[in-house]
């Protein structure tokens, strides 16, 4: 019955057209890996076995028994300190299997919303906005390393100061102004026109291959250092810089040795993309009810990645995938609630 139903199956995909059968390919991808365990473990060891704790490899890290639920651990002879798999990582204390992990990373590329998630990956609401901001943190390592080169277009946008979730910054007075709430037009006066110290400032760039970098670096209007902080270590000399007409890109682009091209016009050196990378940067905010400025940066990182990168969802989902069972980047929910209510590089 098997050797029929696949033969019936070659068939019926033979009968498919280009497209469909890229389709089909992308889901039979996806939805198909080895063992949850073994997967974990196989990415983990790739390099060999390095100790959580002090980074160390080699003879000096060995096996040390086995967990509970029969997962190997180990025991490091240079800070004497034992360890498992998942150690120090994303998946770190989590209770919940792997293949939960990998429904909710199909839920996070789609940008679901958190209660969404929850649904469909059986989860606790409070569960999900954690697991969102793990993989958030974890992808701030890949966005670290991206090098923009070519013909680079930056500019900069604003996003009002939001203080969603920080209740307790106004009762202990941290915060300099009274509460705001949605709808509500009188509050809408008392708000200043224009750029403000109301609003965060986010330099953006993006290469004509898709490749992105933003990030907050302070209040009110661009700053030279500001704009510095966050892309100077972003492009690789040599490349084009375009950008309107601010003295801030003059001057970083004779720090980094680049070729500056003031940008006025439509033609080969423009700032299009750029625009459509604001225009699709605000809507995915938005698509979040607002978020809050102290997640702002986790939520530019996904952004790029989710939105911008130019793989495909399948390639996405295995990229994000390997990444969290390999990657140092444990996130507590105290961390999540206790993050600088603005946080800035300048």
């Amino acid at each position: 019955m098997k050797n029929e139903a696949i033969t019936k199956l070659i068939k019926e995909f033979k009968s498919l057209s280009v497209s469909e059968r890229e389709k089909f390919i992308d889901f039979v991808t996806a939805n198909s890996s080895p063992s949850d365990f073994k997967f974990i473990v196989d990415t983990k060891l790739a390099d060999g076995i390095v100790c959580p704790h002090c980074g160390a490899k080699g003879k000096g890290v060995r096996k040390s028994g086995y967990q509970k639920n029969g997962r190997p651990r180990f025991y490091c002879f240079h800070c004497n300190k034992k360890f498992s798999i998942t150690t120090n990582g994303v998946l770190y204390y989590s209770k919940k299997d792997f293949s939960v992990w990998k429904e909710f990373i199909s839920c996070f590329l789609h940008g679901f919303s958190v209660r969404k998630s929850a649904e469909i990956c059986g989860i606790n609401k409070n569960t999900a906005f954690l697991w969102r901001h793990k993989l958030c943190d974890s992808l701030v390592g890949i966005m670290d390393g991206v090098s923009l080169s070519g013909i680079v277009e930056a500019d900069e946008t604003y996003f009002r100061v939001s203080y969603k979730g920080n209740r307790q910054a106004f009762k202990n007075g941290s915060v300099d102004r009274k509460k705001r709430k949605r709808g509500t037009s009188i509050l809408h006066r008392n708000r200043k026109r224009g750029l403000s110290r109301e609003q965060v400032c986010v330099p953006c760039a993006i290469n004509r291959s898709g490749l992105s970098v933003s990030k907050i670096s302070g209040l009110g209007k661009a700053s030279h250092d500001g704009i510095s902080s966050v892309i100077s270590g972003h492009i690789s000399k040599g490349s084009i810089l375009c950008a309107d007409g601010a003295t801030a890109y003059d001057t970083l682009a004779a720090n980094k040795g680049l070729e500056r091209v003031s940008v006025s016009s439509y033609g080969l050196y423009n700032i299009q993309r750029m625009n459509s990378y604001h225009s699709r940067l605000k809507g995915f905010i938005d698509r979040f009810n607002g978020v809050s400025t102290k997640h702002l940066n986790g939520y530019l990182v996904y952004n790029n990645f989710a939105n911008h990168a130019k793989e495909t969802y399948t390639e996405k989902v295995r990229i994000l995938t390997n990444h969290i069972c390999s990657v140092k980047c444990f996130t507590k929910r105290t961390k999540v609630s206790d993050r600088p209510v603005i946080p800035m590089v300048a």
